[in-house]
Protein backbone atom coordinates (compact mmCIF):
# COMPACT_ATOMS: atom_id res chain seq x y z
CA UNK A 1 0.00 0.00 0.00
CA UNK A 2 3.03 2.04 -0.77
CA UNK A 3 0.95 4.53 -3.24
CA UNK A 4 -1.97 5.33 -0.24
CA UNK A 5 -2.83 8.23 1.77
CA UNK A 6 -2.33 7.86 5.22
CA UNK A 7 -4.35 7.80 8.23
CA UNK A 8 -3.48 8.04 11.87
CA UNK A 9 -6.55 6.75 13.80
CA UNK A 10 -6.67 6.93 17.25
CA UNK A 11 -9.38 5.22 19.75
CA UNK A 12 -8.83 3.86 23.24
CA UNK A 13 -9.94 0.06 22.48
CA UNK A 14 -9.25 -0.76 18.63
CA UNK A 15 -11.70 -2.43 18.05
CA UNK A 16 -13.77 -3.99 20.48
CA UNK A 17 -16.20 -7.09 19.17
CA UNK A 18 -19.33 -4.26 19.37
CA UNK A 19 -17.72 -1.94 16.42
CA UNK A 20 -18.64 -4.14 13.32
CA UNK A 21 -20.17 -0.79 11.59
CA UNK A 22 -16.52 0.93 12.04
CA UNK A 23 -14.95 -2.32 10.76
CA UNK A 24 -17.19 -1.44 7.61
CA UNK A 25 -15.89 1.83 7.06
CA UNK A 26 -12.10 0.88 7.62
CA UNK A 27 -12.03 -1.79 5.29
CA UNK A 28 -13.96 0.36 2.75
CA UNK A 29 -11.46 3.00 2.76
CA UNK A 30 -8.88 0.83 0.48
CA UNK A 31 -7.71 4.06 -0.75
CA UNK A 32 -5.85 4.53 2.21
CA UNK A 33 -3.19 3.38 4.95
CA UNK A 34 -4.46 3.24 8.89
CA UNK A 35 -2.14 3.68 11.66
CA UNK A 36 -3.81 2.81 14.66
CA UNK A 37 -2.85 4.08 17.96
CA UNK A 38 -4.90 2.93 21.17
CA UNK A 39 -4.05 1.63 24.30
CA UNK A 40 -6.09 -2.06 23.93
CA UNK A 41 -6.19 -3.72 20.47
CA UNK A 42 -8.78 -6.46 19.47
CA UNK A 43 -7.96 -6.47 16.17
CA UNK A 44 -8.58 -10.72 16.18
CA UNK A 45 -12.13 -9.57 15.90
CA UNK A 46 -12.12 -7.92 12.47
CA UNK A 47 -10.20 -8.56 9.07
CA UNK A 48 -9.21 -5.04 8.52
CA UNK A 49 -6.42 -5.44 5.68
CA UNK A 50 -5.48 -1.70 5.13
CA UNK A 51 -4.17 -1.33 8.54
CA UNK A 52 -0.02 -0.30 8.08
CA UNK A 53 0.97 -0.48 11.66
CA UNK A 54 -0.39 -0.69 14.90
CA UNK A 55 1.00 1.36 18.17
CA UNK A 56 0.10 1.16 21.88
CA UNK A 57 -0.92 4.75 22.50
CA UNK A 58 -1.67 6.60 26.11
CA UNK A 59 -0.99 9.41 26.32
CA UNK A 60 1.67 12.41 25.12
CA UNK A 61 4.19 13.08 22.50
CA UNK A 62 4.64 10.32 19.90
CA UNK A 63 7.80 9.64 17.68
CA UNK A 64 5.92 9.06 14.52
CA UNK A 65 2.35 9.71 12.90
CA UNK A 66 4.14 7.94 9.79
CA UNK A 67 3.45 9.75 6.93
CA UNK A 68 -0.12 11.03 8.29
CA UNK A 69 -1.41 14.61 7.43
CA UNK A 70 -4.81 13.42 8.71
CA UNK A 71 -6.30 12.33 12.08
CA UNK A 72 -9.44 10.32 13.00
CA UNK A 73 -10.27 9.76 16.71
CA UNK A 74 -13.15 7.92 18.03
CA UNK A 75 -14.64 9.63 21.00
CA UNK A 76 -13.62 7.24 23.40
CA UNK A 77 -12.48 9.58 26.45
CA UNK A 78 -8.83 11.15 26.84
CA UNK A 79 -7.46 9.32 23.51
CA UNK A 80 -9.93 11.77 21.44
CA UNK A 81 -9.19 15.01 23.25
CA UNK A 82 -5.18 13.47 22.87
CA UNK A 83 -5.13 13.02 19.15
CA UNK A 84 -7.12 16.49 18.62
CA UNK A 85 -4.46 17.95 20.43
CA UNK A 86 -1.68 16.52 18.20
CA UNK A 87 -3.63 17.50 15.42
CA UNK A 88 -3.60 20.92 16.35
CA UNK A 89 0.35 20.80 17.18
CA UNK A 90 0.63 19.74 13.87
CA UNK A 91 -1.58 21.27 11.90
CA UNK A 92 -3.40 18.05 10.40
CA UNK A 93 -7.20 17.51 9.20
CA UNK A 94 -9.03 16.04 12.07
CA UNK A 95 -11.96 14.44 12.13
CA UNK A 96 -13.65 13.20 15.67
CA UNK A 97 -16.35 10.52 15.40
CA UNK A 98 -19.28 9.47 18.00
CA UNK A 99 -20.88 6.13 18.45
CA UNK A 100 -23.54 5.84 20.23
CA UNK A 101 -26.10 2.80 21.60
CA UNK A 102 -29.96 3.89 21.17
Amino acid sequence: MADSKSIAFFTHNFLEPTHHSISKVLRSLDGFGLHVFAKNSWIKYFDIPNIESRNFYTNGKLSSLYDSKFIHAIYDGKTAIRAGQIAKEFDFRFLLSFSWWV
